[in-house]
Protein backbone atom coordinates (compact mmCIF):
# COMPACT_ATOMS: atom_id res chain seq x y z
CA UNK A 1 0.00 0.00 0.00
CA UNK A 2 2.86 2.42 0.69
CA UNK A 3 4.57 1.75 -2.25
CA UNK A 4 1.51 2.06 -4.72
CA UNK A 5 0.60 5.09 -2.92
CA UNK A 6 4.29 6.98 -3.43
CA UNK A 7 5.21 6.37 0.16
CA UNK A 8 8.29 4.43 -0.88
CA UNK A 9 11.05 4.68 1.37
CA UNK A 10 8.26 3.44 4.20
CA UNK A 11 7.45 0.54 1.85
CA UNK A 12 11.38 0.11 1.85
CA UNK A 13 12.13 0.27 5.46
CA UNK A 14 8.77 -2.21 6.49
CA UNK A 15 10.03 -4.84 3.66
CA UNK A 16 13.17 -4.94 4.71
CA UNK A 17 12.13 -5.30 8.50
CA UNK A 18 10.05 -7.90 7.23
CA UNK A 19 12.47 -10.07 5.59
CA UNK A 20 14.69 -9.99 9.21
CA UNK A 21 11.83 -11.33 10.91
CA UNK A 22 11.20 -14.00 8.31
CA UNK A 23 15.17 -15.15 8.53
CA UNK A 24 14.88 -15.08 12.32
CA UNK A 25 12.02 -17.15 12.30
CA UNK A 26 13.41 -19.93 9.60
CA UNK A 27 10.50 -18.81 6.86
CA UNK A 28 12.89 -19.62 3.90
CA UNK A 29 10.08 -19.01 1.34
CA UNK A 30 8.46 -15.65 3.16
CA UNK A 31 11.92 -14.66 3.21
CA UNK A 32 12.45 -15.34 -0.29
CA UNK A 33 9.25 -13.34 -1.63
CA UNK A 34 10.28 -10.01 0.88
CA UNK A 35 14.11 -10.53 -0.93
CA UNK A 36 11.93 -10.10 -4.14
CA UNK A 37 10.02 -7.32 -3.07
CA UNK A 38 13.36 -5.42 -2.22
CA UNK A 39 15.11 -6.01 -5.86
CA UNK A 40 12.40 -3.31 -7.36
CA UNK A 41 14.16 -0.57 -4.74
CA UNK A 42 17.54 -1.88 -5.83
CA UNK A 43 17.02 -1.23 -9.34
CA UNK A 44 16.01 2.05 -8.39
CA UNK A 45 18.84 2.97 -6.23
CA UNK A 46 20.96 1.58 -9.91
CA UNK A 47 22.03 -1.67 -7.43
CA UNK A 48 21.51 -3.72 -10.65
CA UNK A 49 23.70 -6.27 -9.79
CA UNK A 50 22.52 -6.83 -6.37
CA UNK A 51 18.89 -6.98 -7.94
CA UNK A 52 19.47 -9.93 -10.12
CA UNK A 53 21.93 -11.60 -7.91
CA UNK A 54 18.50 -11.54 -5.26
CA UNK A 55 15.97 -12.47 -8.30
CA UNK A 56 18.56 -15.36 -9.04
CA UNK A 57 18.55 -16.88 -5.55
CA UNK A 58 14.61 -16.61 -5.04
CA UNK A 59 14.93 -18.36 -8.73
CA UNK A 60 16.89 -21.48 -6.43
CA UNK A 61 14.60 -21.53 -3.75
CA UNK A 62 11.27 -21.80 -5.43
CA UNK A 63 12.98 -24.60 -7.40
CA UNK A 64 14.59 -26.18 -4.27
CA UNK A 65 10.79 -25.62 -2.93
CA UNK A 66 9.02 -27.05 -5.85
CA UNK A 67 7.29 -24.21 -6.27
CA UNK A 68 7.03 -24.29 -9.91
CA UNK A 69 4.02 -21.82 -10.23
CA UNK A 70 5.86 -18.92 -9.15
CA UNK A 71 9.04 -19.49 -11.26
CA UNK A 72 7.73 -17.66 -14.22
CA UNK A 73 6.78 -14.04 -12.60
CA UNK A 74 10.18 -14.33 -10.97
CA UNK A 75 11.90 -14.61 -14.50
CA UNK A 76 9.89 -12.10 -15.67
CA UNK A 77 10.99 -10.01 -13.30
CA UNK A 78 14.53 -11.25 -14.09
CA UNK A 79 14.27 -10.41 -17.27
CA UNK A 80 13.13 -7.04 -17.01
CA UNK A 81 15.88 -6.42 -14.65
CA UNK A 82 18.52 -7.76 -16.98
CA UNK A 83 17.39 -5.19 -19.80
CA UNK A 84 17.27 -2.40 -17.23
CA UNK A 85 21.66 -3.66 -16.81
CA UNK A 86 21.78 -3.32 -20.25
CA UNK A 87 22.06 -7.17 -20.77
CA UNK A 88 19.62 -8.44 -23.78
CA UNK A 89 21.09 -10.98 -24.45
CA UNK A 90 20.79 -12.69 -21.02
CA UNK A 91 16.80 -10.92 -21.04
CA UNK A 92 16.86 -12.79 -24.28
CA UNK A 93 17.22 -15.85 -22.94
CA UNK A 94 15.14 -15.58 -19.62
CA UNK A 95 12.19 -14.38 -21.12
CA UNK A 96 12.44 -17.56 -23.23
CA UNK A 97 12.71 -19.87 -20.29
CA UNK A 98 9.55 -18.31 -18.71
CA UNK A 99 7.72 -18.99 -22.24
CA UNK A 100 8.89 -22.93 -22.09
CA UNK A 101 7.37 -23.52 -18.14
CA UNK A 102 4.55 -25.87 -18.57
CA UNK A 103 2.28 -23.88 -19.26
CA UNK A 104 3.02 -20.33 -19.05
CA UNK A 105 0.10 -17.53 -18.26
CA UNK A 106 -1.32 -15.34 -20.70
CA UNK A 107 0.12 -13.01 -19.05
CA UNK A 108 3.68 -14.07 -18.62
CA UNK A 109 3.34 -14.94 -22.82
CA UNK A 110 2.50 -11.25 -22.75
CA UNK A 111 5.14 -9.78 -20.65
CA UNK A 112 7.56 -11.95 -22.46
CA UNK A 113 6.68 -10.82 -26.23
CA UNK A 114 6.90 -7.31 -24.62
CA UNK A 115 10.40 -7.99 -23.50
CA UNK A 116 11.84 -9.97 -26.66
CA UNK A 117 9.67 -7.20 -28.58
CA UNK A 118 11.84 -4.89 -26.88
CA UNK A 119 15.06 -6.64 -27.33
CA UNK A 120 14.30 -7.24 -31.26
CA UNK A 121 13.83 -3.32 -31.86
CA UNK A 122 17.05 -2.29 -29.76
CA UNK A 123 18.89 -4.75 -31.99
CA UNK A 124 17.11 -3.10 -34.98
CA UNK A 125 14.67 -6.28 -36.08
CA UNK A 126 11.97 -3.87 -36.37
CA UNK A 127 10.16 -6.86 -38.51
CA UNK A 128 10.08 -9.29 -35.64
CA UNK A 129 9.52 -6.64 -33.06
CA UNK A 130 6.41 -5.34 -34.40
CA UNK A 131 5.05 -8.86 -35.12
CA UNK A 132 5.90 -9.89 -31.51
CA UNK A 133 3.99 -6.97 -30.48
CA UNK A 134 0.91 -7.30 -32.55
CA UNK A 135 0.90 -11.23 -30.88
CA UNK A 136 1.07 -9.02 -27.67
CA UNK A 137 -1.75 -6.97 -28.49
CA UNK A 138 -3.82 -10.14 -29.45
CA UNK A 139 -3.35 -11.91 -26.39
CA UNK A 140 -5.25 -8.65 -24.77
CA UNK A 141 -8.73 -10.16 -25.68
CA UNK A 142 -8.10 -13.59 -24.01
CA UNK A 143 -8.40 -14.26 -20.32
CA UNK A 144 -6.03 -12.22 -18.40
CA UNK A 145 -5.13 -11.90 -14.48
CA UNK A 146 -4.03 -8.34 -14.80
CA UNK A 147 -5.19 -6.86 -18.02
CA UNK A 148 -5.25 -3.29 -17.30
CA UNK A 149 -1.83 -3.37 -16.04
CA UNK A 150 -0.93 -5.26 -19.30
CA UNK A 151 -2.72 -2.94 -21.34
CA UNK A 152 -0.28 -0.37 -20.09
CA UNK A 153 2.75 -2.21 -20.47
CA UNK A 154 2.02 -2.90 -24.08
CA UNK A 155 0.99 0.64 -24.77
CA UNK A 156 4.51 1.92 -22.89
CA UNK A 157 6.53 -0.78 -25.56
CA UNK A 158 4.46 0.45 -28.98
CA UNK A 159 4.90 3.91 -27.94
CA UNK A 160 8.35 2.96 -27.92
CA UNK A 161 8.51 1.59 -31.12
CA UNK A 162 6.96 4.40 -32.64
CA UNK A 163 9.98 6.60 -31.15
CA UNK A 164 12.28 4.73 -32.83
CA UNK A 165 10.38 5.01 -36.20
CA UNK A 166 10.49 8.57 -35.92
CA UNK A 167 7.18 8.77 -35.33
CA UNK A 168 6.79 11.25 -32.23
CA UNK A 169 3.06 12.49 -33.12
CA UNK A 170 2.08 8.52 -32.97
CA UNK A 171 4.25 7.73 -29.78
CA UNK A 172 3.02 10.98 -27.98
CA UNK A 173 -0.57 9.01 -28.69
CA UNK A 174 0.43 5.97 -27.55
CA UNK A 175 1.92 7.74 -23.94
CA UNK A 176 -1.22 10.01 -23.37
CA UNK A 177 -3.18 6.98 -23.94
CA UNK A 178 -0.86 4.45 -21.41
CA UNK A 179 -0.98 7.66 -19.46
CA UNK A 180 -4.56 7.79 -18.80
CA UNK A 181 -4.90 4.01 -18.22
CA UNK A 182 -2.43 3.95 -15.64
CA UNK A 183 -4.52 6.65 -13.71
CA UNK A 184 -6.78 3.57 -13.12
CA UNK A 185 -4.63 1.55 -11.88
CA UNK A 186 -3.83 3.37 -8.67
CA UNK A 187 0.08 2.59 -8.80
CA UNK A 188 2.62 5.13 -8.16
CA UNK A 189 5.35 3.04 -9.48
CA UNK A 190 3.70 2.31 -12.87
CA UNK A 191 2.63 6.30 -13.32
CA UNK A 192 5.95 6.74 -12.86
CA UNK A 193 7.30 4.43 -15.50
CA UNK A 194 4.78 6.41 -17.68
CA UNK A 195 5.82 9.75 -16.78
CA UNK A 196 8.99 8.67 -17.86
CA UNK A 197 7.96 7.48 -21.30
CA UNK A 198 6.19 10.95 -21.68
CA UNK A 199 9.06 13.02 -21.13
CA UNK A 200 10.58 11.18 -23.58
CA UNK A 201 7.92 11.85 -26.36
CA UNK A 202 8.56 15.62 -25.17
CA UNK A 203 12.04 15.39 -25.07
CA UNK A 204 11.83 13.63 -28.85
CA UNK A 205 9.46 16.77 -29.91
CA UNK A 206 12.39 19.32 -28.69
CA UNK A 207 10.33 20.40 -25.74
CA UNK A 208 13.12 20.23 -23.12
CA UNK A 209 11.66 22.60 -20.41
CA UNK A 210 8.60 20.19 -20.26
CA UNK A 211 10.39 17.02 -20.58
CA UNK A 212 12.60 17.89 -17.37
CA UNK A 213 9.48 18.72 -15.69
CA UNK A 214 7.77 14.94 -16.84
CA UNK A 215 11.02 13.72 -15.15
CA UNK A 216 10.30 15.91 -12.04
CA UNK A 217 6.69 14.66 -12.63
CA UNK A 218 7.85 10.84 -11.98
CA UNK A 219 9.89 11.29 -9.28
CA UNK A 220 7.11 13.00 -7.41
CA UNK A 221 4.79 10.06 -8.04
CA UNK A 222 7.09 7.38 -7.43
CA UNK A 223 8.96 9.37 -3.98
CA UNK A 224 12.31 7.86 -5.50
CA UNK A 225 14.41 8.98 -8.85
CA UNK A 226 15.05 5.94 -10.94
CA UNK A 227 18.79 5.69 -11.09
CA UNK A 228 18.69 2.09 -12.48
CA UNK A 229 17.23 3.23 -15.82
CA UNK A 230 18.84 3.74 -18.69
CA UNK A 231 16.27 5.94 -20.63
CA UNK A 232 16.44 8.21 -17.56
CA UNK A 233 20.21 8.33 -17.07
CA UNK A 234 20.09 9.34 -21.16
CA UNK A 235 17.70 11.82 -20.85
CA UNK A 236 19.34 13.56 -18.17
CA UNK A 237 22.57 13.62 -19.38
CA UNK A 238 20.79 15.01 -22.45
CA UNK A 239 18.20 18.12 -20.54
CA UNK A 240 21.30 18.96 -18.85
CA UNK A 241 23.32 19.83 -21.93
CA UNK A 242 20.26 21.35 -23.64
CA UNK A 243 18.64 23.13 -20.72
CA UNK A 244 21.97 23.97 -18.80
CA UNK A 245 22.01 22.91 -14.73
CA UNK A 246 19.95 25.68 -13.84
CA UNK A 247 16.83 25.48 -15.88
CA UNK A 248 16.84 22.11 -15.59
CA UNK A 249 16.89 21.59 -12.07
CA UNK A 250 14.13 24.80 -11.60
CA UNK A 251 11.92 22.45 -13.87
CA UNK A 252 12.56 19.04 -12.58
CA UNK A 253 11.97 20.47 -9.36
CA UNK A 254 8.60 22.23 -10.00
CA UNK A 255 7.40 18.87 -12.08
CA UNK A 256 8.71 16.67 -8.70
CA UNK A 257 6.83 19.51 -6.36
CA UNK A 258 3.55 19.53 -8.29
CA UNK A 259 3.55 16.39 -10.06
CA UNK A 260 1.13 16.77 -13.58
CA UNK A 261 -2.40 15.42 -12.48
CA UNK A 262 -2.87 11.64 -14.00
CA UNK A 263 -6.23 12.81 -15.39
CA UNK A 264 -5.38 15.99 -17.57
Amino acid sequence: IDEASGDVERAEKGIAHALKLFQKVGDVWSAAQMAVLLTGFQSLHGDADGAISNLRTALDLQHSLDLHEAVPATLVRLGKELLRAEQPEAAKIVFEEALETTPPSNDVRLLCMVGLARIALDHGDAYRGTALLTDARALLTTPLADPDYLTVVLLQQEASLALQQDDVKRARELAEQAWHAAAQLGDAGTQAEVAELLADTLFHAEEFEAAARMLGTATGLRGLRDDGSPRVRAMTSMLLASLGSATYERTYRSGEEYPVPLTV
